[in-house]
């Protein structure tokens, strides 16, 4: 149980303006990450964040399948720009 570790919008906002200055600090705060994002658990299966129970692992059924039975909010991955370029140049870090 993670509930001790929850924390207001409020401090999420404080935390965010104490590291604004970070190049890579990518805020996305629990309103955005609700349900925009496709998790799998230890036994291949997608999570339902809550709203329904995990679907039958993708080894047994396939991923067409089981993205047939998770809820993935499509449209608010496409606001937080959730598809990228995976292969990108390589970069100097500054941290």
């Amino acid at each position: 149980n993670a509930q001790r570790f929850t924390i207001s919008n409020g401090e999420y906002q404080t935390f965010l303006s104490r590291h604004a200055y970070q190049k890579s600090l990518v805020p996305e705060s629990n309103a955005v990450m609700k349900s925009s994002y496709l998790i799998l658990d230890e036994n291949m299966r997608f999570l339902n964040k809550g709203v329904k129970e995990p679907t039958k692992s993708i080894l047994e059924i396939g991923v067409p399948a089981a993205m047939n039975d998770v809820y993935w909010d499509e449209a608010s991955f496409a606001r937080r720009e959730g598809e990228y370029e995976w292969q990108k140049e390589d970069t100097a870090l500054d941290f």
